[in-house]
């Protein structure tokens, strides 16, 4: 069993949590990136009275932020802010990538207390620069993933929510992955929907009677509580069409 984690008043923390099994799950693509920011900035947003961020910046398989507790103790937000943050991502992201399952490793999740100016000021260039100190890139600013570089301080970012399908927007599925489950629904959905045509065609049935025997089974399947065919996107979509954080 790990340490518990001191929650103090005005206290600094550097975060970071990796992917399961260290999978690319974070890899630099627009749609990746575009929810990514979408889920930092909404959770910030939501949190801004009660935490303040400093640095944020992701790789493929993980990501670092720095994150100061304004409240600290049964008041504090922490917990709640990256709870919030991991569950958003790993629900959009799996629906980007057409997967089920965890998204992030259940023991991977790193909360250090940052003491210090010096220490603050450290753990701010690390973040920023990790892209670099890994060798991918020559400058902070050529890394193609979400970072927060230092020169950010101080201005706003305003994030548009992201065409997904969890937002409420279809994207195309990735071949040879597994599909999502409304999606799945729907394509057997519509195996049955050719299947009855030809039935209909064998049995010389009118589009009529097609029609009353459709109206007969949803009310069957609104009876029954069966499957729905098509995703529900009701919750998701009450979502902000734009966020922003200071």
């Amino acid at each position: 069993m790990t340490q518990p984690r001191r929650l103090r008043k005005d206290q600094s923390h550097t975060v970071c949590r990796r992917t399961t099994g260290r999978i690319y799950f974070l890899k630099p693509t627009p749609e990746t990136n575009a929810i990514l920011e979408y889920a930092f900035v909404l959770t910030c947003s939501r949190h801004e009275k009660e935490v303040e961020v400093s640095a944020f910046g992701t790789l493929s398989d993980h990501y670092h932020c720095q994150i100061c507790d304004l409240l600290g103790g049964r008041h504090s937000h922490l917990p709640g802010f990256f709870g919030g943050f991991h569950s958003l991502v790993a629900r959009a992201l799996n629906t980007s990538l057409g997967r089920g399952g965890a998204l992030w490793d259940g023991g991977s999740y790193d909360n250090v207390e940052i003491h210090g100016y010096d220490a603050s000021i450290a753990q701010w260039v690390y973040v920023a620069g990790q892209a670099v100190a890994a060798g991918l890139v020559e400058r902070p600013e050529d890394w193609p993933g979400v970072t927060w570089l230092p020169e950010d301080v101080g201005t706003t970012r305003k994030v548009q929510r992201p065409k997904n399908a969890y937002f409420g927007t279809r994207s195309k599925r990735i071949p040879g992955s597994s599909p999502w489950p409304a999606l799945r629904a729907e394509v057997r959905e519509e195996e049955r929907r050719k299947q009855r045509a030809v039935d209909d065609k064998a049995r010389g049935r009118t589009r009529k009677r097609r029609q009353q025997l459709d109206q007969a089974r949803k009310r069957r399947q609104a009876h029954t509580d069966t499957e729905p065919t098509q995703p529900k996107l009701t919750r998701t979509s009450k979502l902000p069409d734009f966020v922003q954080y200071t």
